[in-house]
């Protein structure tokens, strides 16, 4: 392998940018060559670069360089759709930095692409003439606006893959196939560049199924995997590997089942104390949500009620008595009725094994319940640490990977704070310095009101105090204000108290009845007040005016769920888990403020915990805020209307 070609290609890129009169930044720059540097070595690299830095072309110019010099695809995995739409777009530019075609593919789940089949059963007349137009132009659901039909209606949910009718003109079928597939040749002049864009999800399904000797979905040996936005790889990875049951959706499985056959009393009782222990996990939540005094349904995972295990095995024992009956009877040529099928068979298996777990209380698994809606519950379980999975599959050593994000560092200390993601994800390989940007971030101001209601009471008069805090600096801003919850619940309270107040200014919700984009387009119209929480965290990028004030409610620290505290186990020690969290999240927020070199703003913070000199973790989160000019009461509506 030539190493010097690629190096001078790359440094050949890097002028080309410039007489494109593209800007380059240093920290780009060197994330390219940290790129080539991995894989010379044929190791695995991890790097923090800061926002603003050209995070994109520092490792798609690189990669796509060497896809063209091994004759092998370049996988690129991000965390969300939106990411994945952006990199393609990057990738066009990248072309002309390039001045080569560029064959990309972005990988999407299932459910985002158009259904022949399921549209010919659901539609008629104008409605089927429209969403066939949809999926013989192989559109997706993020590139269709306006759609006057449910795209639920029409697209993929249980494909049958080459068993479809329809399988020669499906796009997701089309888009599975290039997946696998390597680098096209080109007649003369070797072989075109070839990307494979893809969300976290999907690159760690692959190596599930691989895993558990099924195949593969994503081509086997590519010359390099990128992981963008690595800080969510072991939360994508715990989604992976996470199974769960519906409270609703097993009642109604056994019933289905069971009447197909003769109705046997014993077999409703079995189905009755499957349900009676639902309700006991739902009663056990309720006890346990802390906002009883308030309309909330508390959404959150919460630990299992592991009481009455012998009540529960002698459950399994029924169940496991029912399966065994139904698989018998399904076998039966004489019966006349239906026979249970495949399909709800395997969701019985699936119950039981889930109880099965629940009543083992192995250390191996870490198992939650949630709240769907007053009647409905759901029990997932996964394994307890994604790390060691990770290391076998992702970071085995069969490929190299290289790792990036704006946010990975929980520490002032960046040598140390690595440490925390590294063991996280079961990391193998070696770290960079921290590629930062060159923002003045002293041109904008860090504000924390003297007076703050008492953080750990979350009471009306809190909400009220947030309030009028909110409500003071909004009314002074003339740009977009983006307000960040830690709770759903702390949005719907105080949007209340700022509607009491009379706010002039349109409020976004995040609540759940409109989705993110949705919000975003209708804020950027309006310059008014988001109410976020979840992914309004990351991955917003609001330039200018869009964005000139940030206020972060309460320091994000991870709410204490079954999933936080086997981490703590496995830690010993709650702080190594906590602050680390927080910090991770409170860097990803602040990011939100200053996405470019001439912006300017406010970032606020509303928790008293930041008021106490004595604070323990005060001086740590003042370390991992980019913004560290301070400015007073009496000078914020001063620099607001500067702004």
């Amino acid at each position: 392998m030539n190493y010097q070609r690629i190096y001078q290609e790359v440094d050949r890129a890097i002028k080309n940018m410039s007489n494109m009169e593209m800007e380059t930044r240093e920290g780009q720059e060197n994330l390219m060559y940290s790129v080539c540097e991995a894989f010379e070595k044929a190791e695995n690299v991890i790097v923090e670069a800061q926002v603003g830095i050209g995070k994109s072309f520092g490792y798609l110019i690189p990669g796509i360089i060497i896809s063209m010099a091994t004759n092998k695809p370049l996988i690129v995995a991000s965390s969300t759709i939106q990411l994945t739409e952006q990199l393609s777009s990057d990738i066009k530019k990248v072309e002309n930095i390039l001045n080569v075609d560029i064959e990309c593919i972005v990988g999407k789940g299932v459910t985002n692409y158009p259904c022949f089949r399921k549209i010919h059963d659901n539609l008629k007349s104008e409605k089927l003439n429209i969403a066939l137009d949809i999926a013989n132009r192989g559109l997706t659901k993020q590139e269709v606006n306006h759609l006057s039909i449910d795209w639920d209606d029409i697209s993929t949910n249980r494909c049958i893959y080459e068993r479809c009718v329809h399988s020669q003109d499906c796009s997701f079928l089309k888009m599975r196939n290039q997946m696998v597939t390597g680098n096209n040749h080109i007649r003369l002049k070797g072989s075109k560049p070839k990307v494979i864009i893809v969300n976290q999800n999907l690159l760690l399904q692959h190596y599930k199924n691989k895993k558990t000797g099924k195949k593969g979905i994503i081509y086997e040996n590519p010359c390099l995997i990128i992981i963008d936005e690595v800080h969510n790889l072991e939360e994508n990875q715990r989604a992976a590997y996470t199974t769960s049951i519906n409270s609703f959706y097993c009642i109604s499985i056994l019933k289905s089942a069971i009447n197909k056959f003769n109705r046997n009393k014993y077999n409703f009782e079995c189905v009755s104390e499957l349900k009676s222990w639902f309700n006991s996990q739902l009663a056990y939540i309720n006890s346990r949500n802390m906002y009883e005094s308030k309309p909330v349904i508390n959404s959150g995972r919460i630990e299992i009620n592991k009481g009455n295990i012998n009540n529960l095995n002698k459950l399994i024992e029924s169940l496991e008595e029912l399966k065994s009956m139904l698989e018998i009877k399904s076998l039966d040529t004489f019966i006349r009725k239906s026979k249970v099928n495949d399909n709800e068979l395997d969701e019985i298996e699936n119950i039981i094994k889930a109880l099965e777990i629940v009543a083992m209380n192995d250390d191996d698994y870490v198992i939650w319940s949630e709240i769907l809606s007053n009647n409905q519950i759901r029990i997932s379980y996964c394994p307890s640490n994604p790390s060691k999975i990770l290391k076998k599959t992702l970071f085995n050593g069969n490929n190299i990977v290289a790792c990036f994000s704006a946010t990975i560092t929980s520490d002032s200390n960046e040598m140390d704070g690595y440490n925390y993601i590294i063991e996280n994800i079961g990391f193998n390989g070696y770290y960079e310095n921290v590629e930062r940007n060159e923002f003045p971030y002293d041109e904008s101001r860090l504000y924390i009101p003297s007076q703050l209601p008492n953080h750990n009471n979350r009471d009306n008069e809190y909400y009220k105090e947030i309030a009028k805090h909110i409500y003071n600096i909004s009314i002074h801003n003339s740009g977009g204000t983006m307000v960040l919850f830690t709770a759903k619940e702390d949005i719907l309270f105080v949007s209340d108290e700022l509607k009491k107040l009379n706010i002039q200014k349109c409020l976004y919700l995040d609540d759940g009845e409109v989705s993110q984009n949705e919000i975003i387009q209708n804020f950027k119209k309006t310059h008014g007040i988001i109410l976020g929480t979840g992914v309004f965290w990351e991955g917003i990028d609001l330039k200018g005016k869009y964005l000139t004030s940030l206020i972060i409610v309460r320091l994000p620290f991870p709410v204490p769920d079954p999933v936080i505290q086997r981490k703590i186990e496995l830690r010993g020690d709650s702080e190594k888990v906590l602050v680390p969290e927080m910090i991770m999240k409170l860097k990803q927020g602040t990011g939100r403020l200053i996405r470019t070199s001439k912006d300017r703003g406010l970032l606020t913070i509303l928790d008293s915990r930041m008021n106490n000199k004595n604070y323990r973790y005060r001086e740590s989160i003042l370390n991992s805020i980019p913004i560290k000019t301070k400015i007073d009461d009496s000078d914020v509506m001063n620099f607001l209307t500067s702004l």
